[in-house]
């Protein structure tokens, strides 16, 4: 779809948005109109998306994430462990991280973090084993794939 179409999403079951009942127009990303109770949409040729089933609110922001560690959240050396038990029994598995593991957990990271409404993050990356400065400078795809979603390692 060209991003300069108008998109009116069209009165959602629910919007966090005061004067928004019957929704929002979008253009290039960005809301350029609140449509009111009983009213259409003033922006000419929209095209409609019939929000009626889905709840509409600004995404969400998470400020602390490790996406490396979405490799490792069901290891069963680290389940169940206080912190510093937990980290000896990870620190030997992220020492082996290589560029396509890490690509591998920031995609799926991402993934459920967009999946979950999460439209801004950071990752508060600390792990760096030799040859995964090449892994890092391969996850800045996501910044420019992503749109409004953004990812710092």
């Amino acid at each position: 779809m060209d991003q300069t179409q108008a998109i009116w999403i069209r009165d959602p079951l629910s919007i966090l948005a005061d004067g928004a009942e019957r929704g929002v127009v979008v253009r290039g990303g960005k809301i350029v109109e609140l449509v009111p109770r009983g009213r259409e949409p003033a922006t000419a040729n929209t095209v409609v998306y019939d929000a009626q089933a889905h709840v509409v609110l600004p995404g969400l922001i998470n400020t602390h994430h490790h996406f490396y560690q979405t490799l490792t959240r069901a290891l069963p050396a680290a389940l169940d462990r206080e912190l510093f038990p937990w980290l000896q029994a990870l620190y030997p598995v992220w020492a082996r991280l290589t560029p396509k593991s890490l690509d591998l957990g920031v995609t799926v990271a991402m993934s459920e973090l967009l999946l979950s409404g999460c439209t801004t993050t950071t990752d508060h990356h600390y792990v760096f084993p030799a040859g995964l400065e090449d892994g890092l400078a391969s996850t800045s795809r996501w910044r420019r794939r992503s749109g409004s979603a953004s990812a710092r390692s």
